[in-house]
């Protein structure tokens, strides 16, 4: 977000000084040989003329970034008159343009002590606090700006990047409307309530504001960021790609830039591009916890869940309370399945930010996978009420009611799914099984043969179309599933299984032990499998080879064959 003080930089003097002809120029004077004339006027001048030429001086130093300058002249004003509020007031105002947030606070302390009514001192003090973190001081440092003159559009729009650091969208929205009345051709103005239109997902409103934002000021990168990060949450990734990119030509030394295009270079599956813009953020800005951040994500996706580990790491270790940075580790402990990890890391995301979908999903999930579905479901639940519009949330959610054998709410969850989203694949082949579960299975098949419609080479959907050929004595087709299926991984364990079911089925014997073989060599542990190709075993007259396969069986499930 963006607070505008740009246009306060220039500053009338009182009117206590006699002045003369190399005073008024210096008053007046402009462009590249300004300083030269307010120099010969300070050397000219004494008491109130050469605090005001000092005063002159002092602003068109500022005006060219030399506020070490600035602050020697106005220091030297200060020692002939130390009361003078406007002096105090634009010292505190070069203070704050050097980052020296606290010296920029004291001295508007002073300056409101010296003048009630200041309002420029109000609102440099507010910024200041702003910036340093600060944000209700801020706001009640504007509100007194804006008793002072109501009709200043930039205090508006500065108390609104307040209210917005504090979350505060609708107020935040209120003060950017007020400030956009007071002056609508402030591009800026546009692109900070296009940010907040942003945050609340309300995308057609927030793109409007960007694009008229960009209108007024197509040299601003804030703006294009803005756009791109719209453009690219909504899916319109290679759009967030272009805009992203005129950020970075405008300005190319922000870090933050770079982190967001790789980021939308890895929602694109470009993972080459997406590392080299991590990089570079990095490069930019080595101590960039968001970069860290990114980089990570684009490890995790591209399969390289060490690295991923030690980028999140990283941003930790810089942001303590980076809260996205522990959702994000959670997930790289769920894959490599070390939930009581997951859990601890979602746990300190959520207590940092209790308003993240992702980090109630990613912990649901990592309840689910260690077996405890009670607190997987209450988790599930959090994150519906915090966004229902996602399907993904009544998909998992209806699977850990499944596992719980509460197949009715499970039904009801992958329907809820598939009216948010009727090509959801994962919901389609999780109603499949529940229909196939319950017996009615052409439906099931309905729901399978959509899935494979929208994903053909799904190893997990054929494996499940297979078990419902399987039970409907169609065991050719439950073997051509199969078969697909281990074509497409051939170290897919289950469907080598239950082809041997559908092989034994139909007659033939040789193909089946082969497959349970198959079987037992990706999965040693396999209970079924063991126990199936042992009563095979003994069918085809192999009986000491039979008492083995189920010996080990009941070792590995003790109530095996009992059901």
């Amino acid at each position: 977000m963006k607070a505008v003080l740009g246009v306060l930089w220039l500053a009338a003097m009182p009117a206590w000084a006699d002045g003369g002809d190399l005073l008024s120029a210096c008053e007046k004077a402009e462009g590249d040989g300004a300083i030269k004339i307010c120099t010969e006027a300070v050397n000219a001048s004494k008491d109130d003329d050469l605090v005001q030429a000092l005063f002159y001086r002092s602003q068109l130093y500022s005006q060219v970034d030399r506020d070490d300058d600035a602050l020697a002249d106005l220091n030297r004003a200060l020692k002939l008159k130390p009361d003078e509020p406007a002096l105090v007031t634009r010292r505190c105002k070069v203070w704050y343009w050097k980052n020296e947030y606290q010296k920029a606070i004291a001295d508007c302390d002073r300056a409101i002590t010296l003048k009630q009514a200041n309002f420029d001192a109000f609102l440099f003090r507010a910024t200041a606090y702003d910036d340093s973190g600060d944000h209700k001081k801020a706001i009640a440092d504007y509100t007194e700006a804006l008793k002072i003159n109501p009709s200043s559009a930039d205090a508006f729009n500065n108390r609104g990047v307040a209210h917005k650091a504090l979350d505060e969208y609708d107020l935040a929205l209120a003060d950017y409307d007020q400030a956009i009345k007071l002056d609508s051709n402030i591009g800026v103005f546009y692109g900070n309530r296009c940010y907040v239109w942003y945050l609340k997902s309300e995308w057609q409103k927030a793109r409007a504001d960007c694009d008229e934002g960009i209108r007024l000021d197509p040299k601003s990168a804030f703006i294009w960021a803005n756009r791109g990060n719209i453009n690219d949450d909504s899916g319109d990734h290679a759009r967030g790609v272009e805009d992203f990119t005129k950020a970075i030509a405008l300005d190319p030394k922000n870090a933050t830039y770079y982190a967001y295009r790789a980021l939308a270079y890895d929602n694109l599956d470009q993972y080459d591009k997406a590392f080299v813009d991590a990089n570079m953020a990095l490069k930019l800005d080595p101590e960039s916890a968001y970069a860290y951040n990114a980089r990570g994500n684009i490890n995790f996706n591209s399969g390289k869940t060490d690295a991923a580990l030690t980028d999140y790491n990283k941003a930790i270790a810089i942001s303590k309370d980076y809260a996205t940075a522990y959702r994000n580790r959670c997930n790289v402990w769920l894959r490599k399945k070390d939930y009581g990890k997951a859990i601890a890391d979602c746990d300190t995301s959520i207590k940092l930010d209790a308003s993240d979908y992702y980090a109630w999903i990613n912990r649901a999930n990592a309840y689910d996978e260690s077996g405890e579905h009670l607190r997987a479901i209450a988790d599930f639940d959090q994150a519906i009420k915090l966004d229902g519009n996602q399907p993904g949330a009544y998909n998992d959610r209806g699977v850990a009611y499944r596992t719980m054998g509460q197949v009715d709410f499970a039904l009801a969850d992958f329907n809820a799914a598939l009216k948010l989203k009727p090509d959801y694949r994962w919901a389609l082949r999780n109603r499949c099984e529940v229909y196939y579960s319950r017996g009615d299975y052409p439906r099931a098949l309905e729901n399978c043969n959509t899935a494979l419609k929208i994903e053909p080479v799904w190893t997990d959907a054929l494996n499940v179309r297979g078990n419902v050929y399987a039970e409907m004595k169609e065991h050719a087709k439950a073997v051509a599933d199969f078969t697909e299926a281990i074509r497409i991984d051939p170290a897919y364990d289950l469907a080598y299984y239950n082809r041997a079911i559908s092989y034994d089925a139909l007659g033939d014997k040789a193909k089946a032990l082969a497959d349970y073989d198959k079987a037992v060599s990706l999965d040693p542990k396999h209970a079924a499998a063991l126990y199936n190709r042992g009563l095979l075993k003994k069918e085809m007259g192999d009986t000491k080879g039979s008492e083995a396969d189920i010996e080990k069986a009941r070792k590995i499930d003790p109530n095996i064959g009992k059901e």
